[in-house]
Parts: C-alpha cells; sequence; structure tokens
C-alpha cells in the first residue's frame, strides 16, 4: 500500500514537470510573483528561459525566502490559489479596455469567468449586467446594444453603445 503511494506521489510529480510552464522572466530576476516558477512554489529548471535569475536551487534558503516573506508581508494570500471553490477570481480583475480578452486579466489568464467583484468594464468574459430592457445580459455580446441619449450642450444625441456595469 505505502509502495503504491509512493509511485503514484512519484508519477504526479512527473506529469506536474511535463505539465509545468517556464518562465521567460527579463528584468525580475525571478523573485516577484510575475515569475510563473516563483509564484508557484519551485525553483527555475534548464527549460526556462530567464536572464539573471536568482531562483535556483542554492538562493533557495537566502533571497528566495527573504523575497517570499517581503511579498507576503504585503499580500498574506499573494502565494494561495487566486480562484475560489465556485471557479470566480477571489478579488476580481479591473479591466478597462481589453474586454476581459487578453491574458493580463487575471479571471482570463486563470480560466474563469468574470464575476460580481470584478471592476471591469465592456467585460468579455462571462460577467452578467443589466441590459437597457433590465434583464441580465452578457457586455460584450452583439446583441445586446441599446440606444442611449448622450445630452450635450442640451442637445440629444443617440448613440449604440453598450450598457455599462
Amino acid at each position: 500500500m505505502l509502495s503504491q503511494h509512493a509511485t503514484t506521489a512519484s508519477s504526479t510529480r512527473e506529469e506536474f514537470k511535463q505539465t509545468q510552464v517556464k518562465c521567460t522572466c527579463k528584468k525580475s530576476q525571478c523573485l516577484k510573483l510575475y515569475c510563473d516558477c516563483f509564484t508557484s512554489g519551485l525553483v527555475c529548471g534548464p527549460e526556462c528561459g530567464c536572464l539573471g535569475c536568482c531562483n535556483t536551487e542554492a538562493n533557495t534558503d537566502s533571497l528566495v525566502q527573504q523575497a517570499r516573506q517581503m511579498i507576503l508581508q504585503k499580500n498574506p494570500q499573494a502565494f494561495s490559489s487566486k480562484v475560489a471553490q465556485q471557479q470566480t477570481h477571489r478579488s476580481g480583475c479591473k479591466c478597462k479596455r481589453s474586454g476581459c480578452q487578453k491574458k493580463y486579466c487575471e479571471c482570463y489568464h486563470l480560466g474563469v469567468p468574470c464575476g460580481h467583484l470584478c471592476k471591469c468594464t465592456l467585460c468579455q468574459n462571462g460577467k452578467p449586467c443589466l441590459g437597457a430592457d433590465g434583464e441580465q445580459k452578457l457586455v460584450g455580446s452583439k446583441r445586446i446594444k441599446a440606444d442611449i441619449i448622450f445630452k450635450v450642450d442640451d442637445k440629444a444625441y443617440p448613440e449604440q453603445r453598450p450598457p455599462s456595469c
């Protein structure tokens, strides 16, 4: 039974190594949350394409631990999972122009839809929004555009724009 567990654990480790994201850090020395290896609690390996890396086995006890402690002092949940049990982001994103369709949107990057905690505008990643008729709809889809009248110098101008959340 114990040997079967050890075999399962080693095969899981091998599977993880095969699916591990390789970092390509240029200026952060792999000691910031931008580095996927550092954020995951791993050290950078030979398959990584980083420059000036300090996230190595040799530095694990000194530089890496100091960097982790500094980050944890600022944000105690920095290294915890950012996706809650309900498959939504714990703090939400704040995208303004990307429509939550780029990798720098935390929700999109983690593969979860935007939720009620997100402060994004013109979301195209599943954030519900009230349409002009009061129904809950997804912002960004072509069929929800509504006539909104804007007043400039006491003149009304109808425009086609999606409702804002």
